[in-house]
């Protein structure tokens, strides 16, 4: 996601913390167990602040998902690691569902 021109320096910081802010509380929600992937993935899509997030860092938020599996994961689908949530197919997103369990 691309930020918006600020105006002044302390609108720039303001914009930096809210995206922060969103990536982390979905990234919260989902490795608590609140949030499946396609949820997540839904909801990031719709949100600007969190489009922006690498698909990778939300797999490995899923219970039982760690590194190596997110990697291993999404180089069998052939999706690249640093690839933003926002940029994902919907049949990217079904793939990624039926691998992460």
């Amino acid at each position: 996601m691309k930020a918006p021109e600020p105006a002044t320096r302390e609108q720039a910081i303001a914009w930096v913390q809210e995206t922060r802010r969103a990536r982390d509380a979905l990234i919260s929600e989902v490795s608590e167990g609140n949030l499946d992937l396609p949820a997540a993935v839904s909801r990031a899509t719709s949100d600007p602040a969190t489009a922006g997030l690498r698909v990778v860092v939300l797999l490995e938020s899923l219970p039982g998902v760690g590194k190596v599996a997110a990697r291993r994961a999404l180089r069998d689908l052939g999706i690249g690691d640093h690839r933003p949530i926002g940029e994902l197919e919907p049949d990217d997103v079904a793939a990624l569902t039926e691998v992460s369990g």
